[in-house]
């Protein structure tokens, strides 16, 4: 497993070692062992062994003797979708030179350039995963195809991220601005519901390979989402659609980058415009692969159980 300190990862080392500890020894790779939620990982069972991205002899020696590899980069801490492709590129090379490996999934978006053909072509999140997906086919084909990717709808836990979070004005009041429209529907997930469906995917083994799965729990637009934020917190909170030249102007005014900023407008507004990339085609549900009594966890619930202090 990778990048083991996020969300998506460390849901997963979890769920394993909690649900199919006699099938599998988990190997949690990390930049920083002695870190405490390495620790915890530890604690729990997991091997934790040290491996940067950006350092192929690291992610070599942490790969070693892998027979099932999740992998998942993170867009927000390289800022840069080259360097996050690059990446992902490092790790299927050293992967692809696994003689016991048999499954990769694979934590990936769609397609920007064909989502909308070509009207965000500057959206980073997407176009790093994209990028490296491009590159792992041409480059390593058998390694792809031994591939499950996994698409998450919009987690719940982007409201901490600035450019989704509400912010305070100078009257105090909370608002929540986007340049779309508060009954935009969006797809929406929590990361705690990538371990079990992880695992479903790994126990099917080449049932799955060259598959599609996506994981959503409900689409709901910000206008819902801030009346159940709103209910359950007791504070209030309103929705601004702002024009897309106040949504950049705001992310650079808190120190984004202009070329940041303009990706994550692009991303805002095509999430706005309502694309499906969670079903339909050959992109087989979450919900059709595991356990049918497994309740994916809503919006309510997971605002009901976390600390909103540092945005209140």
């Amino acid at each position: 497993m990778t990048s083991t300190q996020k969300l998506l990862g460390s849901s997963i080392v979890r769920y394993i070692l909690t649900h199919s500890s006699n099938l599998y020894t988990v190997r949690a790779v990390t930049r920083n062992p002695e870190s405490s939620k390495a620790r915890a990982l530890a604690a729990l069972g997991a091997e934790v062994v040290q491996g940067d991205f950006d350092d192929e002899d690291s992610i070599r020696q942490a790969l070693a003797g892998v027979q099932i590899l999740f992998h998942n980069t993170d867009f927000w801490t390289t800022m840069s979708d080259d360097a996050e492709a690059a990446q992902s590129l490092t790790v299927a090379k050293v992967t692809a030179a696994e003689p016991n490996l048999e499954h990769v999934v694979l934590s990936t978006l769609s397609d920007p350039t064909t989502l909308f053909q070509g009207k965000y072509m500057h959206n980073l999140p997407y176009n790093g995963k994209f990028k490296a997906e491009r590159m792992i086919k041409k480059e390593y084909p058998e390694l792809w195809a031994k591939t499950t990717r996994l698409l998450v709808a919009l987690y719940h836990s982007n409201w901490f991220l600035p450019p989704f979070s509400p912010v305070k004005t100078d009257s105090g009041q909370l608002e929540l601005q986007n340049p779309y429209s508060p009954s935009s529907r969006i797809p929406s997930a929590s990361p705690d519901d990538t371990g079990v469906v992880v695992d479903a995917i790994i126990r099917g083994g080449q049932k799955y390979h060259g598959r599609t799965v996506s994981i959503w729990s409900e689409w709901i637009s910000d206008e819902e989402k801030l009346k159940v934020w709103g209910h359950v917190l007791g504070v209030k909170a309103a929705f601004k659609q702002v024009t897309p030249i106040e949504y950049q102007q705001r992310l650079e005014s808190i120190g984004f980058p202009p070329y940041l900023a303009q990706g994550c407008l692009e991303l805002l507004s095509m999430l706005g415009e309502g694309v499906n990339y969670v079903t339909g085609g050959e992109i087989i549900d979450a919900r059709t692969i595991v356990d049918p009594s497994y309740h994916f966890k809503t919006w309510e619930e997971y605002v009901k159980e976390v600390n909103w202090t540092s945005i209140l």
